[in-house]
């Protein structure tokens, strides 16, 4: 979680810096906006493309008992996010 945090305020203190002309209010909003697009699309089971890979939404599997009763605790989501390289981001990063 605290990664996502240093990465969060990371973009906002890149686009708020003095090239983009935005302020750092400014510069929240936007991010905020484009990430709570990004969890619409993926909510809905769409995927997100970036230029190394997208992310997509993946079905959890738990055990069987799970499926069979449909008693879902509320720290057991049924869905969570993969991150998929394709050839650039695979090259890039192996």
């Amino acid at each position: 979680m605290s990664y996502l945090i240093q990465l969060h305020s990371a973009m906002i203190t890149l686009l708020a810096s003095g090239w983009s002309g935005l302020s750092r209010r400014q510069a929240v909003r936007i991010l905020n906006a484009i990430i709570a697009e990004m969890k619409k699309v993926l909510r809905r089971g769409g995927t997100v493309e970036f230029p190394l890979g997208k992310l997509v939404r993946v079905r959890r599997h738990f055990s069987k008992h799970w499926d069979s009763v449909d008693d879902w605790p509320a720290n057991r989501q049924r869905y969570t996010v993969a991150w998929e390289l394709d050839e650039a981001g695979d090259r890039l990063l192996n």
